[in-house]
């Protein structure tokens, strides 16, 4: 009975262990992450390239840069978020070398965390890889229908709208 225990519990420690265990990713991957993030910010910028990007000998992501502008920084390991930065109105290039250096070091796992899977860090993005890794859209990523209200709410305030907002100093603070 305690040997059907001890194989029961390294199973489930073993499935466990599995679904945190980091992943590197591939530049297949990295791209359709980034098409799928462009898809979901309705951005209309193309990829032009997909770069891997090192930091002292280790793949910590993939730059992958966009037509006309712009870039989105991929993690190399799905123990981080999918994406770590982007612009559609800069360059990769033309950021800060300080800047550059933290995401970098930010997108760095650890050989411990890779090989142990002891990073917490790998459920809690687990549903963004999932979400950007697939063209399967969940109900929650509907688009916004142009001329329908986000909000039903009815204020009820009438001219001057911010008559009842706070006084300080006897004027309105807005």
């Amino acid at each position: 009975m305690i040997s059907l225990m001890v194989a029961v519990l390294t199973v489930a420690t073993l499935v466990a262990s599995e679904k945190v265990m980091a992943q590197t990713v591939t530049e297949s991957g990295a791209r359709t992450v980034a098409l799928n993030f462009l898809q979901w910010v309705h951005s209309d910028r193309a990829i032009s390239t997909v770069d891997p990007v090192f930091k002292d000998g280790k793949l910590v992501g993939y730059l992958v840069q966009l037509s006309p502008r712009g870039y989105v920084l991929v993690a190399g390991n799905t123990l981080r978020v999918p994406v770590k930065g982007y612009s559609f109105n800069s360059t990769f290039a033309k950021l800060p070398a300080a800047y550059v250096e933290n995401l970098l070091t930010e997108l760095e796992v650890p050989d411990s965390a890779q090989k142990t899977a002891q990073s917490l860090e790998g459920d809690v993005n687990a549903p963004y890889w999932d979400f950007l890794s697939s063209s399967a859209r969940s109900p929650l990523s509907l688009d916004y229908s142009p001329d329908t209200y986000l909000l039903t709410t009815q204020w009820a305030q009438g001219y001057p709208y911010n008559k009842l907002n706070p006084e300080a100093g006897g004027e309105f603070t807005v």
